[in-house]
């Protein structure tokens, strides 16, 4: 009983949601809009560490994908248009804050046990968004360039660690250039309104912070190349 009551629950504002999107003119997807977005990231971290162990020349500490996760919210600005009532094209800016974090640890040399720390954080960017509409619904694709600030942080695990880092600068930041594709669907609550969900995935450059040791002489090269997965959810108004 209780089964068939949740699922009367949720299925009164779905059909309101698709009573509202049948009378719906395709025009509540195009024009000038603002919009509110935010969801769930996922990110894959390739962690790459170099040591540099004074005349005993480069040395490599190992490698790994180390996974973060973290929220994110931001703000857009599109403009899309329909063909014939059917084909979609738009272009959007967005703005985005952020905070998803992943976190591993290395062993630089007995007994420097470090933790490393990347996280990524406010973001800025632009995408193109293709698609064509089945009934009301807005299914695309996008492409796009987003622009996102990295930082990375060096923290000890253990007391000879901690006091190798006294002094030292373990906050290293760097904005990075990536290319964004992924998928989506817009449903129209009014004319004006639309709700919607899609899926980011980003491929973003590599970096490199270099950290030193209390006598100055540097303990590895942290390499990193960053990539995330988003999980959306949006809600624009028409404006125009």
């Amino acid at each position: 009983m209780k089964k068939v009551l949740l699922a009367t629950a949720l299925s009164v504002p779905m059909l309101a949601v698709s009573a509202f999107a049948a009378d719906c003119h395709p025009k509540a997807h195009g024009g000038f809009a603002v919009g509110l977005h935010g969801g769930y990231v996922t990110a894959e971290n390739r962690l790459s560490n170099v040591g540099l162990p004074g005349t005993a020349g480069v040395i490599n500490y190992g490698s790994s994908d180390v996974s973060g996760r973290g929220g994110l919210i931001g703000l857009d600005l599109s403009y899309g248009h329909v063909f014939a009532n059917k084909l979609f094209a738009g272009l959007e800016i967005k703005g985005d804050l952020q905070s998803v974090k992943g976190q591993t640890s290395v062993n630089v040399r007995t007994p420097l046990t470090f933790n490393q720390e990347v996280k990524a954080k406010e973001s800025f960017g632009a995408a193109l968004k293709l698609g064509g509409l089945v009934d009301k619904a807005l299914p695309y694709l996008l492409v796009g360039v987003v622009s996102t600030k990295f930082e990375t942080r060096l923290g000890a695990q253990n007391a000879s660690a901690a006091i190798a880092l006294v002094g030292r600068d373990i906050k290293k930041t760097k904005r990075l250039t990536g290319v964004e594709f992924g998928a989506g669907i817009d449903l129209p609550v009014t004319e004006r309104m639309t709700v919607g969900g899609r899926y980011v995935h980003t491929e973003y450059s590599n970096f490199t912070s270099s950290f030193n040791d209390v006598g100055g002489g540097r303990l590895f090269d942290f390499k990193v190349k960053p990539r995330t997965n988003a999980f959306l959810l949006n809600v624009k108004y028409r404006v125009w």
